[in-house]
């Protein structure tokens, strides 16, 4: 069984740019927010529904629980070089993420980085690069 889970998911078009977090891991949600804040994103803590609330949602299986975050369709449109159809790829067309796509990855993924200082979402082995 897994100590804690994260999942990202689409959120449709409900909004442009704010991405939505939920899930019963309370802590690791509020770290999770901030590494996306600290980086630039715009965070919103409460959805308007795919809240992760339900203690048999996947992300809650987790031994700790765990955070999902819910990507609005236009913001997934915009981190990919070619764009993508949100309803996912064509056969044989694997998207590819732009600087916006990698710079979120990086941000979500900052605190399970082996680098993680505890004290800030940057990465201090790689150089910042501007939005």
């Amino acid at each position: 069984s897994s100590l804690t889970a994260v999942s990202i998911h689409g959120m449709g078009k409900t909004d442009n740019w704010r991405i939505w977090t939920g899930g019963l891991n309370k802590e690791l949600k509020f770290l999770v927010e901030a590494c996306l804040i600290e980086a630039g994103f715009w965070i919103e803590s409460t959805p308007p529904k795919y809240k992760g609330k339900s203690p048999r949602n996947f992300i809650n299986l987790a031994e700790k629980y765990g955070v999902q975050l819910e990507l609005p369709e236009d913001l997934v449109k915009v981190m990919f070089r070619n764009g993508i159809e949100f309803t996912g790829p064509k056969q044989g067309n694997e998207p590819a993420l732009n600087d916006l796509g990698e710079h979120f990855v990086q941000a979500a993924g900052a605190l399970f980085s082996s680098t993680y200082q505890g004290d800030s979402c940057r990465d201090p082995n790689k150089q910042e690069k501007s939005m």
